[in-house]
């Protein structure tokens, strides 16, 4: 298994291989926020569908993920988002408390790229219990 951390490239953890197999499982917020937070850098890399969506996070996130694909040689690939805050905010009522208001023209996004994904073949998971970076040990 790979676990791919977009702040510090690629990290090996553990390779377990299965034939040619190799799924890429995308933490589907990490990676819309810092493409859109990246594009948003320069107020002319906004993009906007022709009805006045907001998409300049959306085509960041496709081309970040079929360019980690493409590299890994991935065979199966999958997106998890953050559904709600899940047991941390149960244990302590400050999680991510401090964090601001995520901007609209971001926020916007996450429901279109869910769509989208959906749209081309790609499996999207969420639970609420969870948020998309955690993981379970084998």
């Amino acid at each position: 298994m790979l676990q791919l951390s977009l702040f510090n490239d690629i990290e090996e953890e553990k390779r377990e291989s299965v034939g040619e197999q190799v799924a890429l499982i995308v933490d589907g917020n990490n990676v819309l926020n810092r493409a859109y937070y990246v594009s948003a850098l320069n107020p002319n890399n906004i993009m906007k569908s022709p009805d006045g969506r907001y998409t300049n996070g959306v085509l960041g996130f496709l081309k970040m993920i079929l360019k980690y694909k493409d590299e890994l040689k991935a065979t199966h690939l999958a997106v998890v988002f953050d559904e709600g805050r899940g047991f941390r905010q149960d244990l302590f009522q400050e999680y991510k408390g401090t964090r601001g208001k995520q901007p609209d023209e971001l926020k916007e996004q996450f429901p279109l790229l869910r769509s989208l994904l959906k749209g081309i073949g790609i499996p999207v998971f969420s639970h609420k219990q969870y948020e998309a970076d955690d993981r379970a040990t084998c």
